[in-house]
């Protein structure tokens, strides 16, 4: 290949001018350079290597700048390469006959029904009958609220084909995973019940390192900025519409306007 043809390759990558400029100028300069008979013959193979070397260096920096994947699509993530705590096994029953349920779309205006909307972490999962029981811990409640307390740890139910009948582990709550729900009030048998507002898509999911993975079903909290999440997982998922990530600071306080608007009317 000619050195104008390396020009050209160089033209076409769009490095940082600085990078560009100083390995433009490494190739030009070995002309003032004084080489023996076999470094002359081997001067062309060694324009290559050091290319080649340098435009795949460019390239993969670049990707992680732009905050792509190789091979992968801009602004998109794979599930598999957020963190979150590890899985912890739990063995559900089989849901009882005849236990079904119409389920409508969720749209924001379902929050009206809710009473709070919590942040907590999961710590226990239980099976009672025909219902799941989740010990939650909560951290922080958004907007009004009915009896919840941050710090303080809430019993949530719900029937037990809402666990059984979601596809995989992304839709069900987990042991040791931190969650924004909203939640419905109830009583029942004279006792105040919690239970999940929309158990059948995922929640708001928190991860290790403080992003919020969420489904497009919350149109106000979805900003520009905001990534497609690859579902790569082999752990199952059904839901239907598209998992988003945000990692801006700006998400909890969204969520809180959000929170405000519905659970106060």
């Amino acid at each position: 290949m000619s050195r104008e043809e390396y020009r050209n390759l160089w033209k076409n990558v769009e490095p940082r001018k600085k990078h560009q400029e100083e390995l433009m100028e490494k190739l030009t300069n070995k002309e003032d350079e004084v080489f023996t008979m076999d470094q002359k013959k081997n001067r062309k193979p060694l324009y290559g290597t050091v290319a080649a070397f340098a435009l795949l260096a460019l390239i993969l920096a670049g990707n992680s700048l732009m905050g792509k994947n190789p091979g992968g699509e801009p602004g998109t993530v794979k599930y598999s390469d957020l963190l979150f705590e590890e899985p912890v096994l739990v063995e559900a029953p089989e849901p009882m006959e005849g236990q079904s349920g119409k389920i409508m779309p969720f749209t924001e205006e379902l929050l009206t029904e809710s009473a709070a909307f919590i942040k907590g972490t999961v710590t226990e999962i239980a099976f009672e009958s025909d219902k799941v029981i989740y010990t939650v811990l909560v951290s922080k409640v958004y907007g009004p609220s009915e009896g919840v307390e941050e710090g303080k740890s809430i019993t949530i139910t719900n029937d037990l084909y809402t666990y059984t009948s979601l596809a995989g582990s992304v839709e069900k709550l987990q042991v040791d995973r931190t969650y924004l729900i909203p939640l419905t009030l109830r009583e029942e048998e004279g006792k105040e019940v919690y239970s999940v507002l929309y158990p059948f898509a995922p929640q708001i999911q928190m991860t290790k390192d403080g992003q919020y993975l969420y489904p497009d079903h919350y149109t106000s909290l979805d900003t520009e900025e905001a990534k497609v999440v690859e579902m790569d997982t082999e752990e199952g998922y059904g839901y239907y519409g598209t998992m988003k990530l945000r990692e801006d600071d700006s998400f909890e306080k969204d969520l809180e306007k959000l929170a405000e608007t519905y659970l106060g009317q």
